[in-house]
């Protein structure tokens, strides 16, 4: 049996919401990531729940990139404003061009846009002119 974390009813094994008050009964695990630029070694930590999209922020368009390049140099590197999109499925990760201008790369090979390719630790992105490679740290 499963106890409800919410209301602490028991639900059967297997079952993904709870028979009593309809919440989840699996919480996935957040993913730690860290983006690290391979031209100029600054890096950024961001934790992977269900989605992160990179790019440049523009306040005036209400853009709003979880990872905001633009003081990294974005602009000048060719940065989409949503450039790329990680999200996960359980606990495999996926990256996704969302029609950027300058196109996206994993390990050399480019995205088609809004076609999903599985992500590893230690895989290579490249944004633009922008080349970042990806680890996924412990929990």
């Amino acid at each position: 049996m499963i106890r409800c974390a919410h209301c602490g009813a028991e639900n059967l094994p297997n079952t993904l919401f709870c028979e009593e008050c309809a919440k989840p009964l699996m919480k996935s695990q957040a993913i730690p990531v860290r983006l690290v630029s391979v031209g100029e070694g600054w890096e950024i930590k961001v934790v992977l729940e269900d989605e992160i999209i990179i790019g440049r922020q523009d306040p005036e368009r209400e853009i709003r990139p979880h990872v905001d390049l633009n003081d990294y140099g974005g602009l000048e590197k060719g940065i989409s404003r949503r450039h790329l999109r990680l999200f996960r499925k359980g606990q495999e990760v996926f990256a996704e061009d969302l029609g950027s201008v300058n196109g996206s790369f994993l390990n050399n090979r480019r995205l088609l846009s809004f076609v999903p390719e599985p992500v590893h630790s230690g895989d290579e992105l490249r944004l633009g002119g922008e080349v970042l490679q990806i680890f996924f740290e412990e929990g």
